[in-house]
């Protein structure tokens, strides 16, 4: 066991046990970091005492997932798995995304989602240390330090100072210093599911799909677009051609991948090719219209935001709708204002809202003007 580890962390508990609040001196917290001596290290020192304190966000929220997404892409970024400007763009619409969250008054979740914000920030800075302050508690909340916010999420301080317990606040400050040893040694975390994967929503089921079968006006368009992809899969002598057709605010995208045969795995087509082949046919057109048609059979149910279809030489065209799902493929391609303008024309009932949009619809309205 490294002995300059156990003296560092000794003088830590001392210090925490001197103090009447039970607050670790920022030159302590100063001292730690000089020793770790490297920004990986460091980093993980914050990233392990912060994800001890996840459950307060859980507990809150527990489907949302933007904490989870925002500590996973800063192991990606440690680990050199995205780049700097693509994270700092990530990062700063998370930090506009938590203190959204504060208008809900639930400031202890809210402080553990802002303290990882900050660690973003000091991770990509590269700087974990202060200038030495007698007393944080004196500092802008601009000026606090990633862990200092996360010990007011714990130690009952998170909406006045007066709150503070110093038991708890001692806790933290105790698992702050044990995680010295986890960074010390580069102990990283166990991967997740979730990473990179749909904000889990369960698909409510919609009358709107029948319409595949009962309505000769959708029945149609379903026909046009089966006839445009049929030719592709002809033309190239494949299995099989699948597009995800995105369709959000007037905006539309659509990726394709084919099957050369049934047991092949998918294989991405060609974006450009595909986007000539749908400006030709006007598929853009051919998409909104379908959507717009099956919203208005039952307008209460709203309108979906991607559609998947397969298509097969010599099989029925399969169709699966999604309305509930936020794709990651939104991140680079929408802005939630595009899903609040998107719900302005195609409103639904209370009960097909999940959780994000209803996020969105709250927190993220434009800016009136005058």
């Amino acid at each position: 066991m490294n002995t300059s580890i156990q003296k560092i962390k000794q003088e830590a508990y001392e210090n925490i046990k001197q103090d009447k609040l039970g607050m670790l001196d920022v030159s302590i917290r100063n001292s730690i970091f000089t020793f770790l001596n490297d920004e990986k290290k460091s980093a993980l020192l914050l990233l392990h005492t912060l994800k001890d304190y996840q459950y307060i966000w859980d507990k809150t929220w527990p489907k949302d997932k933007n904490w989870d997404d925002l500590f996973y892409a800063l192991l990606k970024y440690i680990e050199h798995n995205i780049n700097e400007e693509e994270f700092g763009t990530f990062l700063r619409k998370q930090h506009t995304y938590m203190e959204s969250r504060l208008q809900e008054g639930k400031y202890d979740a809210v402080y553990i989602g802002l303290a990882l914000v900050y660690a973003g920030y000091e991770i990509i800075n590269g700087d974990f240390t202060m200038t030495d302050v007698i007393d944080e508690f004196s500092l802008e909340p601009e000026e606090w330090s990633s862990m200092f916010v996360a010990s007011l999420s714990y130690n009952g301080a998170a909406t006045d100072f007066n709150q503070l317990i110093p038991e708890k606040n001692r806790e933290f400050w105790i698992h702050f210093i044990d995680n010295i040893q986890y960074a010390y040694d580069l102990k990283g975390f166990a991967p997740t599911d979730s990473v990179g994967t749909e904000k889990l929503q369960e698909e409510i089921i919609r009358t709107q799909t029948d319409e595949i079968d009962d309505n000769e006006k959708v029945s149609s368009l379903i026909g046009s677009l089966d006839e445009i992809y049929r030719q592709l899969i002809k033309e190239n002598e494949w299995y099989a051609f699948k597009v995800e057709s995105y369709y959000v605010n007037e905006k539309h995208s659509m990726i394709g991948f084919y099957k050369v045969t049934a047991a092949a795995a998918w294989e991405k087509y060609d974006n450009t090719k595909l986007f000539m082949l749908n400006n030709k046919h006007k598929v853009k057109d051919l998409i909104k219209e379908l959507r717009v048609i099956m919203y208005h059979t039952m307008p209460l149910e709203g309108a979906w935001y991607k559609i998947e279809l397969n298509f097969y030489l010599s099989e029925k065209t399969t169709t699966h709708f999604f309305y509930d799902t936020y794709f990651p493929f939104f991140e680079k391609w929408t802005d939630q204002l595009d899903f609040y303008k998107d719900f302005q024309n195609y409103k639904r009932d209370e009960q097909y809202l999940p959780l994000w949009l209803k996020d969105i619809l709250v927190y993220h309205k434009p800016v009136s003007k005058g």
